[in-house]
């Protein structure tokens, strides 16, 4: 498997919301990096933060319409989509679409990195 079919199985697997095939396919010391500039490190600490973010956002969804590569290095741009649920309950007034962009490295046919660019304010806001 190249980089680019590694990248978009990882798109995959959060697109399906299986936390389990997310941490197969991370690094130990995987690095997230998040909209705010706050990284995060570790697989586990990653396994816990999917997990947490989709109950949050149950419908969650990346959609990537352009991949751009360099070497083990990849830019992916498009939209993220997600309903924010309260008390366990998603309501479809609360359903946001932004545009968003993701920096992702690849090291041993893992993810290595993954840093996202995107204005999460709205997607809160959206569900007050």
């Amino acid at each position: 498997m190249n980089h680019k079919e590694i990248v978009l199985k990882f798109v995959d697997a959060i697109n399906s919301h299986d936390v389990k095939k997310i941490a197969a396919l991370l690094t130990d010391g995987h690095i997230f990096i998040d909209a705010h500039d706050q990284v995060y490190q570790g697989k586990e600490i990653m396994r816990d933060s999917w997990s947490m973010f989709f109950e949050k956002f149950p419908d969650y969804h990346v959609d990537v319409k352009e991949v751009y590569e360099h070497g083990n290095t990849f830019m992916l741009v498009g939209h993220a989509s997600g309903t924010l649920a309260k008390a366990g309950s998603a309501d479809a007034a609360k359903h946001w679409k932004r545009p968003a962009a993701w920096k992702v490295k690849v090291s041993n046919d893992l993810i290595q990195h993954w840093q996202v660019f995107a204005d999460t304010k709205p997607m809160y806001d959206e569900g007050q």
